[in-house]
């Protein structure tokens, strides 16, 4: 019987493999799947009636164990360049000041693991980067959508998803491995920075610029790899330029 955890990592990776060949209908289809069935995973464990305790049966004491790492409860990720022959020139379609920034244009998904036992995570922290991660996908396909056919409303439905996916790395961050989802956070942080740059937004650029700037600048930077970190680097200093040509202007 297939769990519904393999399903969601399943329907990522079809929705990965849709992306990269410029199916954005497909994509988007394969990915809300995933979010529905993340969201009945989640639904069903705050459903879960709890054991009733019988005049029959006194309750145990609990004793305190120390809780030991599961082998499911870490689901590996991976990310992937997605390619596709129409959207470089799409940035002809953009404004002269944005068309220089650069869209981090790689998508998450699992790699295959050796049995389903591993496929079965358990913890919050695996499904909340699982969350995020489908979230940061969906966006990234309403944003390539929408440089190739130059649709705000594409634009908006991206920044809404990277927005959304942004919040649920924000409120797992105490109790997670910043580690873990460093390169989604600066994906996330870059291209909503590029959404808010095309649709003249100073304020939440830079806001951005900021926070890629402090996580460039800390010391997780050092399990970036070399083409992320040059990636972010260069597009950083171009969001500078942008940034001051806007205050120039005003």
């Amino acid at each position: 019987m297939i769990s519904p955890t393999t399903t969601i990592l399943d329907l990522n990776n079809e929705a990965v493999s849709y992306l990269c060949q410029g199916n954005h209908d497909a994509t988007t289809t394969k990915l809300r799947a995933a979010i529905k069935s993340l969201e009945r995973c989640f639904q069903q464990e705050k459903t879960v009636p709890s054991r009733p305790v019988t005049s029959e049966e006194p309750p145990k004491k609990k004793r305190r164990r120390m809780a030991m790492p599961k082998k499911g409860d870490y689901v590996p990720i991976r990310s992937i360049t997605v390619t596709a022959s129409d959207l470089p020139s799409a940035a002809s379609s953009l404004n002269d000041e944005t068309s220089l920034l650069m869209v981090y244009d790689r998508a998450f998904d699992f790699p295959a693991l050796d049995s389903d036992d591993c496929m079965d995570f358990t913890s919050q922290q695996s499904k909340t980067r699982v969350a995020s991660i489908l979230l940061y996908n969906l966006g990234l396909s309403y944003h390539r959508e929408g440089v190739r056919n130059g649709k705000s409303a594409d634009l908006t439905m991206a920044l809404k998803f990277y927005r959304e996916a942004y919040m649920v790395l924000k409120s797992a961050w105490a109790k997670s491995d910043f580690k873990e989802v460093f390169v989604l956070l600066l994906a996330l942080l870059n291209n909503m920075a590029c959404i808010h740059a095309y649709m003249s937004d100073g304020k939440e650029t830079h806001q951005c610029i900021n926070w890629m700037n402090r996580a460039i600048a800390s010391k997780q930077r050092a399990i970036l790899s070399k083409e992320d970190y040059t990636f972010f680097s260069l597009n950083l200093s171009v969001f500078r330029g942008h940034q001051l040509r806007l205050a120039s202007a005003a």
